[in-house]
């Protein structure tokens, strides 16, 4: 048989003109960890088509806990509850009246969201204490000019803003799947508080004004619920290192868009996967199979 020859990882270089001019925080770690798939999503506009006969998934999860803890926090902003746990729960039975006729919803997700609730306004009730204020669901736009005249707008909605009496911000991003570690988020791995810390400090964040940033949570929401403070060599963030990695990965980010469009780099598929057992939405348009057998991965 002839010889056929092996198929290369891809990594598209396409013309600055048609590279995407806008993304999202959340996006950022994508375009990290695997460009190409930024490429065939925003270049390409390919999106993934959803399963035939599909039913709720984490994503579904997620934004049902995220929006129930949103009008919580917002409802009891100015006056505590006398029952909170009570609240919570009338909130959550409301968010989830459109999943009451699939069975894993009330099998599965209840349960969890009521140990969630239990911890959530404990947590909350604390937290309170010495701040002045709370925002959810904000969104903010950073704008970074590039060498060719072209204005890259960064997008981002945080999960909640909290201001303290010392005029600092606080930053938390509700996690319902697995939270980065400190690691991941100082190597710029992860870096979408980070990026959103940047913001904060700027005052991006509509009706937030700005502040430094004095903490950046992750706060994993799963059956057995903690607050996962990022830390980096056993320490946590200090005000100044979040400052520091928050200039770090925006100029980094700014340095990636820059050689993307001088063709320095490409859009490489699986770049830097946290694990080669870890999928993609456009692992098989990336023939990642194929080519992960040719190099022996």
């Amino acid at each position: 048989a002839p010889a056929v020859p092996p198929v290369r990882q891809p990594d598209p270089r396409p013309d600055a003109a048609v590279q995407p001019v806008t993304l999202s925080v959340t996006e950022i770690r994508t375009l990290v960890r695997d460009p190409y798939a930024i490429y065939a999503r925003h270049v390409l506009d390919l999106q993934p088509l959803e399963p035939l006969e599909a039913g709720v998934d984490g994503r579904d999860r997620g934004t049902l806990i995220h929006g129930v803890l949103a009008v919580f926090v917002q409802e009891t902003a100015l006056q505590w509850p006398k029952e909170p746990l009570a609240e919570l729960l009338k909130l959550g039975r409301k968010g989830f009246e459109p999943y009451a006729h699939i069975e894993a919803v009330n099998a599965f997700w209840w349960p969890v969201f009521e140990k969630i609730a239990a911890w959530f306004v404990g947590w909350e009730q604390d937290r309170r204490a010495g701040l002045i204020g709370t925002a959810v669901e904000k969104d903010a736009a950073l704008i970074l000019p590039l060498e060719d005249g072209t204005q890259f707008r960064l997008k981002a909605r945080a999960d909640r803003i909290d201001r303290t009496s010392d005029g600092m911000v606080s930053l938390v991003d509700y996690k319902t799947g697995k939270p980065p570690t400190g690691e991941q988020v100082a190597a710029g791995l992860d870096p979408q508080l980070t990026l959103m810390a940047f913001m904060a400090a700027q005052g991006l964040f509509e009706t937030v004004p700005g502040g430094k940033v004095s903490t950046i949570s992750h706060v994993k929401l799963g059956a057995e619920s903690e607050e996962i403070l990022p830390k980096f060599e056993k320490k946590s963030f200090t005000p100044d290192d979040i400052e520091r990695f928050a200039a770090l990965h925006v100029a980094g980010l700014k340095q990636t868009l820059e050689r993307l469009r001088r063709k320095e780099s490409g859009f490489t598929s699986r770049q830097r996967m946290e694990k080669q057992g870890d999928s993609s939405d456009y692992d098989h348009l990336a023939r990642t199979r194929e080519w992960m057998a040719e190099a022996g991965e």
